[in-house]
């Protein structure tokens, strides 16, 4: 919980009648406390708000408002931001009155808060309520309210006396100087005496109050309070000795309130009277002209029904035509429905056919394009008409090679696009071609693995077809006018071994397309809100996924060291067996995975989740600075450097080793595994299987 500076002081001003904590209030804003300051953020948020959605939350189980010792994590954060936006005020306060029910919250939340706790009678109350309420509650709930109210204050005054006034409204409103006074010397306070402030008091007239001295009378338990009431006050003038109950109005203006009343409904009766009688004379008028609209109305009708004798025949023709025309219309329809149902059941059977065998694909052509380049290795080749992995292309064309006894993949694109791939890795950005082969020289094999691990997820797809594509079409090579050479014979091979490669590659985190779909820069707190679409993790696939990358405990020119993951609920979720929710943000419900430096992070968390999760987790952590350069390699721009937040996923990276991972086991790399010397191959296959997670 954030505090206030301690140059700051503040008064909660709270009773049971708003209009009395108003006027105080006033008296106090012309001695100098300033009223609240707003929050800014999505929409300006004052204590106003803040205390709205505090009792409303408190009162959804019961019907009554009740103490409220502790709001909750999330309004006690809000409560924090809008006293800091207060800083800057020597003296500032507010008055609500539904602070008589966190009294306790705030005596425990800010240690230079005092309070004005404004008494009065329940005659007062009642008479209150008839003037101004609107739809007006029943009187034992008034009453209930009232003492509820006044014990809460009377029992908060005896404990912390020195922080509180115990006051009634009308002696702060009869007294302002002495009220200024007494906050400024008891709580030394730097308020200043005014002249006598226009204060707005209600006035609930004698007949109001009259009636609401009769009804109180039904209430004798109230008295007791009432007596204990006018024994604690504080009285502003020493020389008065009136107690907080209403005295009985004067007769005489109970009578003249009486009068007025009747007076009142008189000349409303009066005026609708008025009224009734000009509405008749309105509505004489409308008749008169109905009766010559109707008349109209009938000659025009007499020369329309003429002229439709005259054209009988030829509506009777066109008539019959649009029959005609309306029954092909619906016939055509009809048919139109029935292709529609036939190409939705046939797409269904096209997806389902597709989830059950992956792998498909159709072509109208495949051709060896250049015979000569397969005497040295390298065979290019070209398919038309390519329908594979979700995809439809025209025209592919691509070359193989092998290596080490391994088959690749060459691919290239004109700069500035993507070629064949949905989205070309950011491990080649500067390139226009693209070599994808697990195998390599040691200097070459981690750029070629990295570049495997960051392939899209349909771009992943695309290759496991070719390379069942092009195994299971070499075993007929006459097919293609092409005859068994050494290096058809060398492609069969590779294409077998790197089939194996595939299969046994360990899961990653894939997608086709990020993108940041916002951010949000708090003095304390930053994120980055990213959007994947059709995100992949082993067998498993999603539409769409999103997570945050966010970093907290913000400082003047310091970025922040406690960086972590969120996951929305509903967005975030889906990939996770164990996704449960372990906070709350201003968007919701969330799983948040937190680190801190230099090397601590929420094991609880990490605990309770499953291993698959783990390994979710694991993954997307390994791929996140591939991720980072993607979306800074499509040009977005963002307030703060991309090395700021390079730099703390690498610390998220190494605290999860540090954590997680067997000792010194996940920093291995594919050019730090044991290799066969002619080769060069990974002779551990675990190594493979452990590259692209820093922490299993």
């Amino acid at each position: 919980m954030k505090k206030p500076q301690p140059h700051m002081k503040s008064i909660c001003i709270t009773g049971a009648i708003q209009s009395d904590l108003d006027n105080i209030a006033h008296i106090l804003n012309k001695a100098g406390m300033k009223s609240p300051a707003l929050v800014q953020r999505d929409e300006p948020t004052d204590l106003a708000y803040w205390h709205e959605q505090v009792t409303s939350i408190a009162t959804e189980d019961s019907d009554n408002v009740h103490p409220i010792a502790s709001p909750g994590r999330l309004w006690e954060r809000l409560a924090s931001d809008i006293f800091i936006a207060n800083l800057k005020s020597k003296v500032w306060g507010w008055a609500d009155t539904r602070s008589t029910w966190l009294l306790d919250f705030w005596l425990n939340f800010e240690p230079r808060l005092n309070f004005i706790l404004v008494c009065a009678s329940p005659e007062q109350m009642l008479a209150d309520t008839m003037v101004t309420g609107t739809d007006i509650a029943p009187v034992d709930t008034i009453m209930d309210t009232w003492q509820a109210q006044h014990q809460q204050m009377l029992r908060f005054y005896h404990r912390n006396p020195q922080r509180c006034l115990l006051v009634e409204a009308r002696d702060c409103i009869g007294h302002p100087e002495a009220l200024i006074q007494r906050c400024a010397n008891q709580w030394k306070m730097p308020l200043e005496k005014t002249a006598n402030p226009a204060i707005n008091e209600i006035n609930h007239g004698a007949l109001a109050l009259y009636l609401a001295q009769q009804i109180a009378q039904g209430y004798p338990q109230t008295a007791g309070l009432q007596q204990e009431l006018d024994a604690t006050i504080t009285r502003l003038d020493a020389s008065e000795k009136r107690p907080t109950h209403t005295n009985a109005p004067d007769p005489a203006r109970i009578i003249a309130d009486y009068r007025t009343l009747c007076d009142h409904s008189a000349e409303l009766q009066k005026a609708l009277a008025t009224q009734r009688i000009a509405l008749e004379k309105d509505l004489a008028v409308l008749k008169a002209r109905l009766d010559d609209t109707k008349t109209q109305d009938r000659q025009q009708q007499h020369e329309l029904s003429t002229k439709l004798k005259e054209s009988g025949r030829e509506n009777e023709l066109l008539l019959l035509q649009l029959h005609q025309v309306q029954e092909e219309l619906e016939h055509y329809f009809l048919q139109h429905q029935n292709v529609q149902k036939q190409l939705k059941s046939a797409e269904d059977r096209w997806q389902r056919m597709l989830q059950r065998t992956p792998d498909y694909c159709d072509y109208t052509a495949i051709e060896v394009v250049n015979a000569e380049e397969a005497e040295t290795g390298t065979i290019t080749w070209r398919l038309k008409n390519l329908d594979a992995a979700g995809r439809t292309l025209p025209e592919l064309e691509f070359s193989t090679i092998v290596e080490y006894g391994i088959a690749g993949f060459v691919l290239t694109r004109q700069p500035g696009t993507t070629g064949p791939l949905i989205r070309w890795p950011s491990t080649a950005a500067n390139m226009n071609e693209l070599m994808l082969i697990p195998i390599g020289r040691r200097d070459q094999i981690q750029l070629r693995f990295e570049t495997l691990f960051d392939l899209a997820t349909r771009d992943w797809d695309l290759i496991r077809t070719l390379t069942r594509l092009l195994a299971s079409t070499l075993e007929a090579p006459a097919a293609l006018n092409a005859s068994n050479t050494p290096a058809t014979e060398a492609l069969r091979g590779g294409l077998s071994k790197l089939g194996q490669v595939i299969e046994k590659f360990p899961a990653t985190f894939r997608y086709d397309r990020v993108n940041l779909k916002r951010t949000q820069v708090n003095h304390d707190y930053e994120h980055l809100w990213l959007h994947f679409e059709n995100l992949a993790f082993g067998k498993q696939r999603w539409p769409e996924f999103e997570f945050r990358l966010a970093c907290a405990n913000l400082r003047p020119n310091h970025f922040g060291s406690h960086p972590k993951l969120e996951f929305p609920e509903n967005s975030g979720q889906a990939p996770f067996d164990t996704w449960f929710i372990e906070t709350y943000d201003d968007f919701g419900a969330k799983l948040e995975l937190r680190f801190a430096l230099p090397e601590s992070m929420d094991l609880n968390v990490w605990q309770r989740l499953s291993n698959h999760d783990h390994n979710f987790l694991a993954a997307l952590i390994a791929r996140l600075p591939a991720i980072l350069a993607t979306l800074q390699g499509t040009g977005v721009k963002l307030d703060r450097s991309w090395d700021d937040w390079t730099k703390m996923v690498d610390e998220i990276q190494r605290i999860i080793t540090l954590r997680i991972a067997p000792a010194g086991a996940a920093r291995n790399r594919i050019a730090d595994a044991p290799t066969d010397n002619a080769t060069g191959i990974p002779t551990n296959p675990s190594i493979l299987k452990n590259k692209d997670r820093k922490a299993q």
